[in-house]
């Protein structure tokens, strides 16, 4: 065959690929947001990989996709039920029960949301209905509610985009563990984050946790960018990604920001005049900080909203034990009274004791719940496979912290402060044993870049080769 009828083909091929395409998307308007998702997901993993990790990256992209689509249509199927393609069946069961009831919830309520959005007023009549909509009216409600919007009723389209996070998460995870760790663990915490069974799980509903975490882990890469070096393109990835991690993760802005704040004052302190000057600059700033406290009202306005946050963080806690279910305590006995907890007020009930024995029990709550041998719901009974997996890495999780530490690499430090406060303030906040393990699975790729090191670092003392390549 000659060139010319080979150029005539592949002509030919083109056209009718695009006609089909162009058919297939007039059909299916959401097929083309699904296409630009992934093509851009390609553009970056091709422009911010190294030639030598494409193939892996790759390789984890098809597999890690491919598997969760099939999950999520599976569970879809299996839950939905005959109500598949019925937008009514989401008034008397919304579906995705079999999963997550809240799940179900934004899904349903997204619904709801995009039909009130069209014009039809009456569809929050019933008091029962606007007073459980109070609960689900999350961020992921909202998203939901955009996409029936704009494409109409096919709650498949945010599990699929769920799917996408969920994948693109590993990613993330690559490249942070990458600048902090090297190339092996950073291999190792792509591999875990993306098959890691409760990740996984969240992935394939309609759930909120994986654009909590996707998020985060945007937030995260962004601030260990601008610790190494400040480029306004992470400035503004930052920027973005922490506005989507606070809407989704209302209680962690403040620890955000302040994590950001610390990374721009260790950046200051590393300035050479500043390093020259640093005792007249230590005591100049611990003599603001005295006034502050004593004269001006900055000092009143700090404590005021330390007082609140504590606060805040003891009623969720108090608020959610109270609501009962799987539910422990952590805080002294008074606090999870009614009368108390009514109140608001907790601060003259805790003392520096009760704060760090409640830290510590939260903290082993936070790193060891769902417990094997308690029992549960279907799914706590289906985690224990995972609890044991986990208590078998923990071991390397603190080494992976201590090694931070001692590291030369100081990006791995920054993390392992982002990590710290994290983990610390959800011990503090939480007290339902389901929520705990949810929200310890939404910070996991970030405990799994430094169970990664550890491994990686163990290996190498025993002349261990890990493959890179």
């Amino acid at each position: 065959m000659s060139e010319k009828n080979n150029k005539v083909l592949k002509t030919a091929f083109a056209v009718i690929l695009g006609a089909v395409s162009v058919v297939i998307i007039f059909f299916f308007p959401w097929l083309l947001l699904l296409i630009c998702v992934i093509t851009a997901m390609g553009i970056c993993l091709r422009s911010l990989s190294a030639p030598g990790d494409r193939r892996f990256l790759f390789t984890l992209f098809v597999s890690g996709l491919s598997i969760r689509i099939i999950a999520a249509l599976i569970f879809f199927i299996v839950s939905y039920g005959s109500g598949l393609f019925r937008p009514d069946s989401v008034h008397v069961n919304p579906g995705e029960t079999v999963i997550s009831g809240d799940a179900a919830g934004y899904s349903a309520y997204g619904w709801i949301l995009s039909e009130y959005w069209k014009g039809e007023r009456n569809i929050f009549s019933s008091d029962d209905q606007v007073a459980l909509g109070k609960y689900f009216f999350t961020a992921q409600t909202y998203l939901s509610a955009m996409l029936y919007y704009l494409f109409g009723y096919i709650p498949l389209l945010g599990i699929i985009l769920n799917c996408l996070a969920g994948v693109a998460s590993a990613f993330f995870i690559f490249f942070i563990a990458q600048r902090c760790c090297g190339a092996a663990a950073a291999r190792i915490a792509a591999a875990l984050t993306m098959f890691w069974p409760s990740i996984f799980l969240w992935s394939v509903n309609n759930s909120k946790e994986p654009m909590s975490i996707l998020s985060m882990l945007a937030v995260v890469l962004a601030g260990v960018a601008i610790y190494r070096k400040f480029t306004l393109s992470f400035f503004i990835l930052f920027s973005a990604a922490a506005l989507v991690f606070i809407i989704y993760q209302p209680q962690l802005a403040m620890f955000s920001l302040l994590w950001i704040g610390l990374i721009f004052l260790i950046k200051v302190l590393r300035y050479p005049p500043v390093r020259t000057n640093m005792r007249g600059l230590i005591l100049a700033c611990v003599i603001l900080l005295l006034l502050a406290n004593l004269f001006v009202p900055l000092g009143g306005f700090v404590r005021a909203r330390t007082v609140n946050l504590v606060n805040a963080t003891i009623s969720r806690n108090s608020g959610t034990f109270l609501t009962g279910g799987n539910v422990y305590k952590i805080f002294p006995d008074i606090v999870y009274t009614r009368p108390v907890y009514r109140t608001g007020s907790f601060t003259s009930y805790m003392t520096p004791f009760t704060w760090l024995k409640a830290l510590l029990k939260g903290l082993f709550y936070f790193l060891f719940s769902p417990f094997p041998w308690s029992g549960g719901s279907l799914l706590q009974s289906m985690a224990r496979i995972e609890i044991l997996l986990w208590y078998a890495l923990i071991p390397f999780f603190f080494a992976g912290i201590f090694l931070s530490f001692k590291s030369k690499k100081k990006d791995s430090a920054v993390l392992a402060a982002f990590l710290i406060m994290v983990t610390s303030l959800y011990s503090l906040a939480e007290a339902n044993v389901g929520t705990t393990f949810r929200h310890r699975s939404v910070i996991m790729p970030l405990y799994f870049i430094f169970i990664a090191s550890a491994v990686v670092y163990f290996a190498e003392q025993k002349g261990d080769n890990v493959p890179v390549q």
